[in-house]
């Protein structure tokens, strides 16, 4: 896991240097950039670690990476007392960890300056379920449908068709000023530690 953290990451590096020599490539490359080093924060976290990563674990690395990435500071807080008690299943790690990472950067992409520092990601620990809310101030086009986003490779178009369909849910609405985007999720998506 750690060598193809440290690959992938490789990856990303090179990415960025053709960034860097074509320009008009680089809007696209950085989206990319940042998908391959969301899948590097989950091998990273799967390092001395077997089976299921604890879902908070994925969150605070996602949110991390796209800090980093943007250098736009997210407001990431968790609630509930379930925090340590909700397991991310291996084969769920990656496609919610891409999930995550594509809805935040969209927070992060579609805040304006003027508001630079204004995305909030909250997750709520249930008892049966977990939900996270990413907050920013924008407008969402006139007619807005999240349902109407066919799967796809990038945007949200990727989110729908990587979340779990029968355990998630994904809604972003107009909330005054802001978008508020809400993916629920629940078993078997997601799962919770057995009581030791």
């Amino acid at each position: 896991h750690h060598r193809i953290k440290n690959n992938l990451q490789g990856v990303a590096g090179l990415l960025q240097q053709i960034a860097q020599r074509k320009p008009e490539m680089a809007g696209a490359i950085a989206e990319v950039v940042g998908q391959v080093q969301a899948i590097a924060q989950v091998y990273g976290l799967q390092v001395g670690n077997a089976g299921p990563l604890l879902l908070r674990s994925v969150a605070e690395a996602i949110a991390g990476s796209v800090q980093r990435t943007f250098g736009c500071p997210i407001a990431l807080s968790l609630e509930g007392d379930d925090a340590e008690a909700w397991l991310l299943p291996e084969g769920e790690s990656i496609p919610i960890a891409l999930s995550f990472n594509e809805l935040l950067t969209n927070a992060v992409k579609h805040t304006s300056a003027q508001h630079d520092g204004a995305v909030r990601c909250r997750l709520v620990f249930g008892a049966q379920r977990v939900t996270m809310t990413i907050a920013n101030p924008a407008r969402l086009p006139e007619g807005f449908d999240v349902s109407r986003f066919p799967g796809g490779v990038s945007g949200l178009g990727l989110v729908r068709s990587l979340l779990p369909r029968r355990s998630a849910r994904l809604a972003i609405e107009q909330q005054g000023d802001g978008v508020l985007t809400t993916v629920t999720l629940a078993p078997p998506g997601i799962r919770r530690r057995e009581p030791a």
